[in-house]
């Protein structure tokens, strides 16, 4: 056993030790033990380290939510490598375009995104090898054919575990990279946050002590893995030796089934997946999840008062979690004993993030970078800084925006209430929020623009009852062009995500500008709220 400290590889090593048996995580019909879990990851970690993948080469993973995010993730951490994750809801040519800033060595690969991969693999000339498996079977179970593309090397994942040896490799540095969080910022679109393991491994240690994680603990995972790539919540419970359960799809029937199925203690959503349990049928949720202990919900801004009305079904069992992902998704956190007491729940609070996590320094400062007064009204940006901080984004030679001063400077803007808890209160860009998941308006303008059609787009969020905010387009036309909303979709289609396409058009004479010509954002969202077409505050999908 290696005696040093905040590697997260030695968290999944101690409890291997400890606890060889006990199972680590649950995937469907596939369960992995403590042992089990430490055994293929450290030969998948020899596999790499054979194929020159390790000691900082990328080491990138393009599938479906599955057990096998974590043996790669752990053999990165054994090897040296630097995982990096890939939001596979991205197109092929977003996804290549961020993959040849990154400059991959290698990739892991599910081959029931065959298709979408072999695309990428043609403008990623820096992948050298992929491992190819199937996410739908079970530990063990080789492919019946691996796919080759040309001037890549097609090896079977299961097959490099069998034949790789288990290897004794030198401990990584703490603080090296140890993976490249793919992240919206607010600049940009292709930006990964360079995270170390001893940032991950510090971020983990305040979630599972700030809520009280034991070895009972049955963590259920409803998003998609590479969504919370960079955060701890996916390896909470590796800290107390509890399990972990991956929910490959989430639908709410789904999640439901799970979590009673599974008996599961926690769960962290988005938003929307609140919405849904409050909309249920109360005499279905609440024996559904009887046994879960807490419910957290972070990656958009959340409704207070949608929030209140699951509590009143559920009880105060939500936690509500500020963080981003410069920051290994640590900031602050608001506890049921913060929004409730014998007197119910106080909805104000609900309003609030809550009070930093342990061992993060969170501040709200003004633009001379000084505290802003607790009143509950004063603004000031967020502010994060500690170990958990990543250290930059990957190949990126100007990071003043965010990293200044060994601190993440979060790009909101808050106001602090006199108990310390804190309140998001508007963003200091335009970045729009749709489902927990991030959208830049300017990529999106960009594309509709690229349309000769098109004079002139500016793009907003606007409210939306189910998603917190969905994307809405104000077109200007060129003279003598006709477009409809249908042809705006139509052109996006091809061009960016499903879910960065806007759910819907208006179409306007000319946008609103200030006196030096720069559009006044403001006011097309006042006016996309108040049409409310297709999103308003009042659509549901």
């Amino acid at each position: 056993m290696q005696c040093d400290t905040m590697l997260m590889r030695h968290i999944l090593a101690n409890a291997a030790w400890a606890t060889p048996d006990a199972v680590a995580v649950r995937d469907g019909t596939s369960v992995l033990t403590y042992g089990e879990l430490d055994e293929r990851a450290n030969r998948l970690a020899s596999a790499f380290f054979q194929r020159e993948c390790a000691s900082g080469q990328r080491i990138a993973l393009m599938a479906e939510s599955s057990f096998r995010y974590f043996e790669w993730y752990f053999a990165c951490c054994e090897s040296g490598a630097v995982a990096v994750t890939v939001n596979t809801r991205w197109t092929a040519s977003e996804i290549a375009g961020y993959l040849q800033a990154i400059k991959p060595r290698a990739l892991v690969a599910d081959i029931r995104l065959c298709a979408l991969i072999i695309d990428v693999l043609r403008e990623t000339p820096t992948i050298v090898d992929v491992f190819w498996f199937d996410s739908e079977s079970a530990p063990g179970e080789r492919l019946r054919a691996v796919p080759q593309a040309e001037f890549v090397s097609g090896l079977d994942y299961e097959a490099a575990i069998a034949s790789a040896r288990r290897l004794d490799l030198p401990p990584a540095d703490p603080d090296a990279p140890s993976i490249i969080a793919a992240t919206s910022g607010t600049t940009g679109s292709y930006r990964g946050a360079v995270i170390s393991q001893r940032a991950t491994w510090a971020a983990g240690l305040g979630w599972s002590s700030r809520l009280q994680f034991t070895a009972a603990e049955r963590a259920l995972i409803p998003l998609p893995l590479y969504f919370a790539g960079g955060s701890p919540n996916w390896t909470l419970t590796f800290f107390t030796g509890g399990q972990v359960i991956v929910l490959r799809k989430y639908s709410i029937d789904s999640f439901l089934a799970t979590a009673s199925a599974c008996g599961a203690t926690f769960a962290m959503l988005v938003p929307t997946m609140i919405y849904d349990i409050a909309d249920q049928d109360p005499s279905v949720v609440i024996p559904a999840l009887s046994t879960l202990r807490l419910i957290g919900t972070g990656g958009a801004p959340i409704s207070a008062e949608r929030l209140a009305r699951a509590i009143d079904v559920l009880g105060p069992r939500f936690v509500v979690a500020y963080g981003f992902t410069e920051a290994c998704a640590s900031g602050s956190v608001l506890l049921p004993s913060d929004y409730h007491d014998r007197d119910g729940t106080d909805v104000e609070m609900l309003r609030t993030v809550g009070r930093p996590w342990p061992g993060v320094t969170l501040r709200v400062l003004d633009d001379d970078g000084n505290d802003v007064p607790h009143d509950g009204e004063s603004q000031g940006e967020i502010v994060c800084y500690g170990p958990s901080i990543a250290s930059a984004y990957f190949g990126a030679v100007d990071n003043v925006d965010t990293f200044r001063d060994s601190r993440a400077f979060s790009g909101d803007l808050a106001v602090v209430y006199p108990n310390g808890c804190i309140r998001v209160v508007e963003r200091r860009k335009d970045l729009i929020i749709s489902g927990g998941i991030n959208v830049i308006p300017r990529e999106v303008e960009e594309t509709i623009a690229s349309d000769p059609r098109v004079r002139a787009v500016a793009v907003v969020g606007a409210p939306h009852r189910r998603l917190g905010e969905c994307v809405c387009a104000f077109v200007v036309t060129e003279p003598g062009q006709t477009l409809t909303e249908d042809d705006v979709l139509h052109w996006c289609s091809t061009r960016i995500a499903a879910y960065k396409r806007p759910k819907v058009v208006l179409f306007a004479a000319q946008l609103p500008v200030n006196s030096t010509g720069k559009i006044v954002k403001r006011e097309l969202v006042a006016l996309a709220t108040k049409t409310g077409t297709g999103c308003g505050g009042i659509a549901d999908e």
